[in-house]
């Protein structure tokens, strides 16, 4: 016990500084803002996800080194009712447990949502931060059961906060923009593949034909997407109110407007905008050693989907007279096209979430307002 505790004394000890500045996985700083802490709680059970098994381990806070049960569920409700079973037969009441799983695609959610609706307190954690700790601990060796330990281990330790499901609508927002974002990239292939056949000598026919029809059919699905996101949408007030504030600012469309408020839970978990580049791995990623400096870097430690939305609407940006005299001045000291452009990013990424805070439009006058919070 007095390893684990000493190991999340040290990590406690971390500034905020430092995790603004990406050194904390960007994982870390989403849970930061959840619900409550898990020392609150008098088990901590270990789950391991597969696809078609759960492995799990349950142990006593204050005595981590105990098993109390393990065993290997299946990945369905029938094996989340099992679970909640050998906690009952226990006399383990449900809201004194906290579950610990990794994010793995999304073979969890099914039986953490299952769990949270049971009162269990859910926390679903970077599977890099889990990694590491098994690196700290010296662990030997991997199997579903020693990871479902760990995973419990890692509960004593870290008290991770706990997850909460988003709200159904946003839900199907988000899975609506990813589709789209599936879909734009098939259309690019597909227009890359009529292209070729164009081209081709006695390319033929029928192929060509295909790939037409193809294409018209993916129009007509992303038209399909766009109408149903905007529905959606607008039946939320508060959903349109935030993408109305996103796309007044320069460089951010629709599509960057839905991305940002999707893949953030429409910024219902984050304390402030370094948390934001954090979690979309804009963050700066210094690489210093004693008299060894190397070249300063983004962490990449995020959402790729922000990061990528973002860059693009950096380059939109620099169509506007703000954001074009500040790549300038960044040219200017010698910064390469590349990291003006997005230091750009950064920019607009911190005033979308200032101008989401205030609730208010962007103010093309109004220059300083990203110092005020």
């Amino acid at each position: 016990m007095e390893q684990y505790l000493g190991l999340r004394a040290r990590i406690h000890k971390t500034t905020c500084k430092e995790r603004c500045c990406g050194r904390i996985d960007w994982y870390e700083h989403v849970h930061e803002a959840l619900m409550i802490p898990s020392s609150t709680f008098t088990y901590c059970l270990g789950v391991d996800v597969a696809k078609d098994t759960l492995a799990v381990h349950l142990i006593h806070r204050q005595d981590p080194k105990v098993t109390i049960f393990e065993r290997t569920i299946g990945n369905s409700p029938t094996g989340c009712q099992e679970l909640l079973t050998l906690l009952t037969a226990r006399e383990i009441l449900p809201a004194t447990v906290q579950v610990v799983m990794e994010a793995t695609g999304v073979y969890w959610e099914e039986s953490a949502w299952r769990l949270h609706e049971a009162t269990c307190s859910v926390a679903v954690v970077n599977p890099a931060q889990v990694k590491y700790f098994a690196r700290t601990v010296l662990r030997r060796g991997k199997t579903d059961a020693m990871d479902a330990r760990l995973l419990a281990q890692f509960g004593v330790a870290i008290a991770p906060r706990s997850w909460a499901p988003p709200d159904a609508d946003l839900r199907t927002l988000r899975s609506l923009m990813r589709m789209r974002e599936e879909y734009v990239a098939m259309r690019v292939e597909e227009s890359n593949r009529l292209h070729a056949l164009k081209h081709q000598h006695d390319a033929p026919h029928v192929v060509r034909t295909i790939v037409e029809q193809h294409l018209r059919e993916l129009d007509e699905h992303i038209r399909t997407i766009e109408t149903s996101f905007k529905k959606i949408v607008t039946a939320h007030p508060q959903y349109q109110e935030s993408m109305a504030i996103l796309q007044s600012i320069p460089g951010i469309g629709f599509v960057t407007a839905g991305v940002l408020m999707t893949e953030t839970w429409n910024m219902q978990h984050f304390c402030d905008r370094r948390q934001l580049a954090a979690f979309a791995g804009i963050a700066p990623a210094p690489n210093d050693s004693g008299n060894t400096q190397q070249p300063a870097h983004i962490s990449k430690l995020g959402n790729p989907r922000i990061r990528r939305a973002f860059y693009m609407a950096a380059l939109s940006a620099l169509r506007s007279n703000r954001f074009k005299a500040f790549y300038a001045r960044l040219r200017a000291k010698g910064k390469p096209a590349k990291v003006a452009i997005i230091a750009v990013a950064h920019k607009l990424l911190e005033l979308a979430f200032v101008l989401l805070q205030k609730r208010q439009m962007f103010q093309p006058e109004y220059a300083s307002l990203t110092t005020t919070v």
